[in-house]
């Protein structure tokens, strides 16, 4: 296993998972792959600017975790922001990094 990713929705959960999967990447000395998946709702998919508003303040609250992350640990941790069903999304990205981890929090926001 050489990299963990770890589902963020910013919550306490979330948080906890990400605190679980930091000392598990140490244990394994696996990278963190930090991942937020926006699930555009349909009563969104007509008004753009509510939706890049929503994902630009995402974006910015992973690259603060990722940053202060990296500035304060040895971790080598990466963020990315994804678009769509979150289980589909988490999913096809661990298949895509052919990851053999991923751990999230049983619940979020």
């Amino acid at each position: 296993m050489d990299k963990i990713i770890v589902p963020m929705d910013f919550s306490d959960t979330s948080n906890n998972a990400f605190n679980f999967a930091e000392e598990l990447g140490k244990d394994f000395d696996a990278a963190l792959q930090a991942i937020h998946v926006y699930k555009v709702a349909a009563s969104q998919s007509g008004v753009p600017s509510q939706i890049h508003v929503y994902m630009d303040s995402a974006e910015k609250k992973l690259l603060e975790i990722v940053e202060a992350k990296n500035k304060n640990t040895d971790s080598r941790l990466v963020g990315e922001l994804l678009v769509g069903f979150p289980g589909d999304k988490i999913l096809s990205y661990a298949k895509e990094l052919d990851n053999s981890c991923v751990v999230l929090g049983t619940r979020g926001e």
